[in-house]
Protein backbone atom coordinates (compact mmCIF):
# COMPACT_ATOMS: atom_id res chain seq x y z
CA UNK A 1 0.00 0.00 0.00
CA UNK A 2 1.41 3.29 -1.44
CA UNK A 3 -0.16 6.71 -0.21
CA UNK A 4 0.66 10.07 0.21
CA UNK A 5 -0.26 11.99 3.36
CA UNK A 6 0.95 16.02 3.37
CA UNK A 7 3.46 18.36 2.16
CA UNK A 8 6.47 18.90 4.12
CA UNK A 9 9.77 21.43 4.08
CA UNK A 10 13.00 19.11 3.70
CA UNK A 11 15.78 21.29 4.98
CA UNK A 12 19.54 20.07 3.60
CA UNK A 13 21.93 21.82 5.09
CA UNK A 14 21.20 25.35 4.04
CA UNK A 15 18.50 24.29 1.17
CA UNK A 16 15.09 23.55 1.86
CA UNK A 17 13.19 21.59 -0.57
CA UNK A 18 8.95 21.40 -0.47
CA UNK A 19 7.99 17.53 -0.40
CA UNK A 20 5.38 15.25 -0.59
CA UNK A 21 5.84 12.52 2.57
CA UNK A 22 4.81 8.96 0.71
CA UNK A 23 4.62 6.03 2.87
CA UNK A 24 4.93 2.71 1.47
CA UNK A 25 3.90 -0.38 3.65
CA UNK A 26 2.60 -3.84 3.81
CA UNK A 27 -1.55 -3.71 3.89
CA UNK A 28 -1.93 -6.32 5.93
CA UNK A 29 1.48 -5.44 7.92
CA UNK A 30 3.02 -7.23 10.56
CA UNK A 31 5.78 -6.34 12.47
CA UNK A 32 8.35 -8.74 10.30
CA UNK A 33 7.82 -6.17 7.77
CA UNK A 34 9.13 -3.17 6.95
CA UNK A 35 7.69 0.70 5.70
CA UNK A 36 9.34 3.42 3.83
CA UNK A 37 9.11 7.01 4.50
CA UNK A 38 10.18 8.87 1.37
CA UNK A 39 10.00 12.86 0.61
CA UNK A 40 9.64 13.16 -2.93
CA UNK A 41 10.04 17.33 -4.42
CA UNK A 42 7.50 18.77 -6.72
CA UNK A 43 9.61 17.46 -9.96
CA UNK A 44 8.53 13.64 -8.43
CA UNK A 45 12.18 13.04 -8.02
CA UNK A 46 12.79 11.37 -4.53
CA UNK A 47 15.00 13.40 -1.79
CA UNK A 48 15.00 11.60 1.31
CA UNK A 49 14.09 7.80 1.96
CA UNK A 50 13.93 6.75 5.11
CA UNK A 51 13.58 2.84 6.39
CA UNK A 52 11.72 2.12 9.31
CA UNK A 53 12.43 -1.99 10.32
CA UNK A 54 9.74 -3.22 11.69
CA UNK A 55 10.91 -4.30 15.95
CA UNK A 56 10.44 -8.41 15.50
CA UNK A 57 12.43 -8.04 11.90
CA UNK A 58 15.24 -10.19 12.80
CA UNK A 59 19.06 -10.39 11.47
CA UNK A 60 20.30 -13.43 10.00
CA UNK A 61 22.61 -13.35 12.79
CA UNK A 62 20.11 -13.70 15.61
CA UNK A 63 20.65 -10.01 16.70
CA UNK A 64 18.00 -8.94 19.24
CA UNK A 65 14.69 -7.08 18.19
CA UNK A 66 15.16 -3.67 17.02
CA UNK A 67 14.14 -1.66 19.88
CA UNK A 68 16.76 -3.49 21.79
CA UNK A 69 19.51 -3.03 19.13
CA UNK A 70 18.94 0.69 17.83
CA UNK A 71 17.45 2.30 21.59
CA UNK A 72 17.80 5.89 20.46
CA UNK A 73 16.00 5.34 16.57
CA UNK A 74 13.19 7.32 15.88
CA UNK A 75 9.82 4.62 16.08
CA UNK A 76 6.68 4.62 14.16
CA UNK A 77 3.42 3.18 15.61
CA UNK A 78 1.05 2.06 13.01
CA UNK A 79 -1.87 -0.01 14.15
CA UNK A 80 -0.35 -1.01 17.93
CA UNK A 81 3.24 -2.29 16.04
CA UNK A 82 6.36 -0.30 16.20
CA UNK A 83 9.01 0.26 13.48
CA UNK A 84 12.32 1.60 14.27
CA UNK A 85 14.57 3.90 11.61
CA UNK A 86 17.25 1.99 10.21
CA UNK A 87 18.66 4.21 7.86
CA UNK A 88 18.19 7.13 5.68
CA UNK A 89 19.30 8.18 2.04
CA UNK A 90 20.34 11.05 0.11
CA UNK A 91 19.13 10.54 -3.47
CA UNK A 92 21.62 12.84 -5.56
CA UNK A 93 18.69 15.29 -6.17
CA UNK A 94 18.89 15.84 -2.56
CA UNK A 95 22.46 17.05 -2.99
CA UNK A 96 21.72 18.93 -5.78
CA UNK A 97 23.77 16.95 -8.09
Amino acid sequence: MVFANGAFAVQLGNRTIRCTRVVEMEREATELDVVIVAYVDDGGRTVLFRRYDGNRRLGQDGSPPRVELLPQADRLVIDDMTFVHSYDYLTAAACGI
